[in-house]
This record gives structure tokens, C-alpha cells and sequence, in this order.
């Protein structure tokens, strides 16, 4: 299969390496959830993790991506999943209420730019003894976080604990675990080895504190709360003295935040031009033209 389009560091399906398999494993530790059950996942990129949910005995698969070009592709690759582009940030899950059983999404609420709107959409989707297992990359330290901050696709850098507060406004259990791999695959100095990677390779446990030394930071988040906590509680976000490494990725999500509405305002007025019959020679003009504005 061609690899889709990078839509912020979309992982390969074709590449069998190290990282494929690290993600692919966050979708078997899911699987046990979702075997019968109804499955929404956010942000399916290539789909490979989607169809792994479906062949591990998943009753039926729904997969959102913003990738609207490739959605094509996926739906006659993958017949048996449903397909939706959305982009989250400007329409939400838009998903009908009670529709799902599982909810699953894996690195992509970093990518977000605003995570509370999408948290409520995917609580108000589930249904009423619904599960939602999210991934995110580990910031437990404020290296972390600068390192994170770096990374142009992350306009959402929130520390793993203050995860667990925003998932606990809306859901009542949340368990953190550990993403990690097995003893035989740590080198002398506990680095992991990433040679000749396998599925399994990799364990999941649960712990109650958070751990600096793990893959991913895993949320499996139990019972939706109905009515969410709506008022963030004390602590959800970073401490004074990372200050100086978030200002980075607020500043991030402020510009692609205001980005997004600017380009959804132009497809509106494309989409209204081409309907009305106007020349494609003006649209484009057009088009140059904001875009020529956008650059600075």
C-alpha cells in the first residue's frame, strides 16, 4: 500500500520496524476490550490498527481520520470498517450518542488543539458502560515536555498526570498503565534493544503512579460520566516552573487554531464560488491570493 500523506507523523503500515510494532501493540492491549463490542477509533491514519481491532473480534469498527483523499482508499482496503474524515478541531466526533461501546484512540490527542471538545463528543458517544483507552506521548518531565514542545505536529503537550485529571471530569475510573517491553529486549544499560521487533515484545501494566520510563502514556478510562465535571479541576496543566517550555506549545496551538479557521473559511468560499458556476481562473486567483496572505 502507498503511504498516506503525513498528516503529522503518521506511522507506515508497510514498514515493519520497531515503531510499527510499538504501535500496533497498543492496539492488542485494546483488543481484549473490544472483542463484540461496537469500536470508534479517533484517528486511524493508514487503518492497520483499525483492521487489527476488526480482525481481533471486534463487532464493528468505526474509523475517523482527517485525511479525507484517503478515505477511498481505506474503504477498499479495509471493506469490513466504516470510514469518516472529520476535522476534529473544526467539526468534532460528530458521532450519534450511545452509538459505541469502545472508544479508542492512539497518539493523536497531541495533535489536537483543543482535546475537551473531542472528550465530550467520545463521552456522549459511548454508551452507558462504554470504554475509552487513549494513548499519548509520555510528558512526565519538563525535558519531556521540551521535547515535545519541539516537535511541530504537537500542539497539545499536557503533562501525563494532568491527563488523568481532565479524563477523570469525564469518565469515573480512570487506570494508567505502563507501556514498556520485556526484560530480554533491554540492553546491559536498560535501553531497549530494537532489533528483530515482534509484537510481542511488549507489556502492558498498570501502575498507580506516573512512569517516566515508558513508550506511552496508556488511559483505559471506564464509565462516562453523563453529565462532565465542566470546571478543569486544580492542576490540570503544567507547574509554574515549566512555564517556559509550554509558552512554546501554547503559542502552537493558538496559530494552528487560528490557521484551521482561516483555511476552513477559505474552502467555504471555494466550495460557494465553484457552486455558483464562477471561473475556476477567479477561484484560483483567489485562493493564490489568501494563501499569499496566510505566508505573511
Amino acid at each position: 500500500m502507498t503511504v498516506l500523506d503525513n498528516f503529522g507523523e503518521r506511522q507506515d503500515a508497510d514498514r515493519k520496524d520497531w515503531g510499527y510494532y510499538a504501535n500496533l501493540s497498543i492496539y492488542e492491549f485494546a483488543a481484549s476490550w473490544a472483542r463484540g463490542k461496537r469500536c470508534l477509533e479517533i484517528g486511524c491514519g493508514t487503518a492497520y490498527g483499525a483492521n487489527h481491532l476488526m480482525q481481533s473480534g471486534a463487532a464493528s469498527v468505526l474509523a475517523i481520520d482527517k485525511d479525507e483523499s484517503n478515505i477511498s482508499q481505506l474503504e477498499q482496503r479495509f471493506p469490513a470498517i466504516r470510514f469518516i474524515a472529520r476535522d476534529l478541531d473544526i467539526e468534532g466526533l460528530d458521532v450519534p450518542a450511545q452509538s459505541v461501546d469502545v472508544v479508542f484512540s492512539s497518539n493523536v490527542f497531541e495533535h489536537l488543539a483543543y482535546p475537551d471538545p473531542v472528550l465530550a463528543d467520545a463521552n456522549r458517544a459511548l454508551s452507558k458502560d462504554g470504554v475509552a483507552i487513549l494513548a499519548v506521548p509520555p510528558i512526565v518531565l519538563v525535558g519531556m515536555l521540551a521535547m515535545n514542545a519541539k516537535n511541530i505536529f504537537h500542539i497539545n503537550n499536557i503533562p501525563t498526570w494532568a491527563w488523568v485529571r481532565k479524563l477523570q471530569r469525564y469518565f469515573h475510573n480512570v487506570q494508567s498503565y505502563r507501556h514498556w517491553v520485556r526484560a530480554e529486549k533491554l540492553s546491559s544499560s536498560d535501553s531497549i534493544i530494537r532489533d528483530n521487533a515482534e509484537l510481542d515484545d511488549f507489556v502492558f501494566t498498570q501502575v498507580a503512579e506516573h512512569e517516566a520510563k515508558t513508550i506511552t502514556a496508556i488511559f483505559v478510562c471506564v464509565g462516562p460520566r453523563k453529565s462532565p465535571i465542566a470546571t478543569p479541576v486544580e492542576n490540570e496543566g503544567c507547574p509554574p516552573e515549566w512555564r517556559a517550555a509550554k509558552v512554546e506549545a501554547d503559542a502552537r496551538q493558538e496559530m494552528v487554531t487560528d490557521l484551521k479557521r482561516e483555511l476552513s473559511s477559505m474552502r467555504k468560499w471555494i466550495e460557494e464560488n465553484r457552486d455558483a458556476g464562477t471561473g475556476a481562473a477567479f477561484i484560483l486567483d483567489g485562493v493564490c491570493r489568501q494563501l499569499q496572505f496566510l505566508s505573511g
